[in-house]
């Protein structure tokens, strides 16, 4: 029929850079001792920091998260595993998302009782700014899901929240 038509509107999208912290600006603010869910599938690392010499070489597929650092200036990490079994973290400290410092990292942290995964574990101390960026990357390309605890340092004493089946401690 003569003039009849149809209207469609197309959208084409790459992958990469649909994640929500994918950018340190964006950061995921974290509650001490409390778990939050992290998933580094579609991110793409760019004007992101070097990469630092403790992680495995490839494609970064960053997120990020912001802690406030407490009283004691001290913050412990780690990070468990959901399908990303092999983490790798790195942290700055910083009060604007754009001015960071390099502070330390971690790619595998050790071993306990039967886990079979690469979990990152960092304590970070005396942190004299109000936050501490954390970034979280899988090694050596690999993406997917994980989680991320921050606790009070503690002057090296700190106490994590129980994770059941993943933790050395006593199953209660």
């Amino acid at each position: 029929v003569t003039g009849d038509y149809v209207n469609y509107d197309i959208s084409i999208g790459a992958p990469g850079g649909n994640t929500v912290n994918d950018a340190v600006c964006s950061a995921t603010v974290l509650t001490l001792s409390v778990s939050a869910a992290g998933d580094n599938t579609c991110t793409n690392a760019t004007g992101e920091p070097a990469v630092p010499a403790c992680w495995t070489t490839g494609t970064m597929n960053t997120v990020w998260y912001r802690v406030t650092v407490p009283a004691s200036q001290d913050v412990a990490i780690k990070t468990t595993a959901g399908s990303l079994r092999d983490t790798q973290i790195d942290t700055y400290s910083g009060n604007v998302c754009g001015t960071l410092t390099y502070l330390d990292c971690n790619q595998d942290a050790a071993s306990c009782g039967s886990t079979t995964y690469n979990h990152s574990y960092l304590v970070v101390l005396n942190i004299t700014t109000t936050y501490l960026y954390i970034r979280v990357d899988g090694a050596n390309n690999t993406i997917g899901t994980f989680s991320i605890t921050a606790v009070d340092g503690n002057n090296g004493s700190h106490a994590w929240p129980p994770v059941v089946g993943q933790d050395c401690g006593p199953v209660s």
